[in-house]
């Protein structure tokens, strides 16, 4: 069973999308971000099939302020636990596991 969770913002095409592949490889539960629901249920229906894992599925458009506070805000209250996260360049960032105080370093 996974013990990480990766969020992958972008995940709906391109370097995101790649990379909830690699991440879904090596069996991460993902939680995917982009502003297309369609596309990520797609991807997260076929990663789950795949490769057994969890995916949680948010939309949201990163280029408004807000958004990255509010889907930190969802994770808290489900207390979801994240082990990385990248953002829609590409970048990786690890973290310890911990309840998402880091929301506040995203800008």
């Amino acid at each position: 069973m996974p013990t990480e969770t990766a969020l992958i913002t972008g995940a709906s095409s391109g370097i995101g999308e790649e990379l909830a592949r690699l991440f879904a490889q090596d069996r991460s539960n993902l939680v995917l971000v982009a502003r297309s629901r369609e596309k990520l249920e797609q991807l997260a229906a076929e990663l789950r099939v795949k490769h057994g894992i969890g995916v949680e599925v948010l939309t949201g458009d990163l280029a408004d302020g807000a958004t990255p506070q509010a889907i930190f805000g969802e994770l808290a209250a489900k207390g979801q636990r994240l082990t990385c996260w990248s953002t829609m360049l590409g970048s990786v960032q690890w973290v310890r596991s911990m309840t998402c105080p880091f929301r506040n370093r995203w800008t």
